[in-house]
């Protein structure tokens, strides 16, 4: 087992993912490394609710329903729902190029709030982080496709929180800002549901942030959830993409290199 969370100050472990600069910013080449046998997009899963006594936010108005802030936590129901859901919901299509904000018929930037035909009111996907269920199950899988599970490199971007190392930093793609802090970490400091409770990095007001890179020290695999991305891209051989996308707790779709997930890429639902 690796050193849990220490600080690593060697930033050339990294070096080996500057390749990457040389593509696209546009590119899910930028976030995952060229060379990998298979890719694959893991969706990041979305809140939804709605009240209890209606069934539903058509003719409510919050204003006026609800006595106070904690009345009306108390009266919703909530549920965290697939892209898959969301997509029937709105008579849209999920695919591996989808952009969630497509699915919900709305534009970039402006899902939160969006009520379905049944009543659901939803939140946007979670950007630039995979929630810690999610990934402590993603992290048993990927444990099982490298011969160092315990070693590895989890980058955390500067940008996440206070609590961050100070020192050297891992700067990749240039202009973009994208400097990271690096960690010993192995897949299976990950697999473990309570990493949040040992993640130095993880600040309780904020939540559980996830690794914003994260590879073994054998260079297997890579996962990467790009701070602007509302899916987390991992890229690895057709084993482990195919494990994946089995995984019943975990949404999963094969990519192609091409893929085109920016704001505007889902051509699919674009005319929705």
């Amino acid at each position: 087992m690796s050193e849990r969370f220490e600080w690593v100050p060697d930033v050339t472990r990294g070096e080996w993912l500057r390749p990457m600069e040389a593509e696209p910013f546009t590119s899910i080449l930028s976030v995952v490394p060229r060379g990998f046998e298979a890719y694959a997009r893991v969706f990041h899963p979305v809140e939804r609710d709605r009240p209890r006594d209606t069934n539903t936010w058509h003719g409510v108005d919050v204003t006026t329903h609800f006595d106070g802030v904690d009345d009306i936590r108390a009266s919703l129901e909530t549920q965290r729902v697939t892209w898959a859901e969301v997509a029937a919901s709105f008579g849209t299509t999920r695919h591996g190029e989808a952009q969630f904000a497509r699915l919900a018929r709305r534009e970039y930037g402006n899902v939160n709030g969006t009520v379905d035909a049944e009543g659901w009111r939803y939140s946007d996907a979670p950007e630039g982080c995979l929630d810690s269920a999610s990934l402590a199950a993603a992290a048993a899988v990927l444990a099982r496709h490298t011969t160092t599970p315990d070693a590895g490199i989890a980058a955390i971007w500067e940008g996440w929180g206070d609590r961050m190392a100070a020192g050297p930093r891992l700067d990749l793609l240039g202009d973009t800002g994208r400097h990271y802090i690096l960690f010993e970490a192995g897949a299976n400091d990950f697999a473990d549901a309570a990493w949040p409770d040992r993640a130095p990095w993880v600040d309780e007001d904020v939540g559980a942030q996830s690794p914003s890179i994260l590879w073994p020290d054998d260079h297997s695999w890579v996962l990467a959830s790009e701070i602007d991305f509302d899916s987390t891209l991992v890229a690895g051989t057709a084993a482990l993409i195919r494990e994946l996308v089995l995984t019943p707790s975990l949404e999963v779709l094969p990519i192609h290199i091409g893929a085109d997930l920016t704001w505007d890429g889902d051509g699919l639902n674009r005319n929705y």
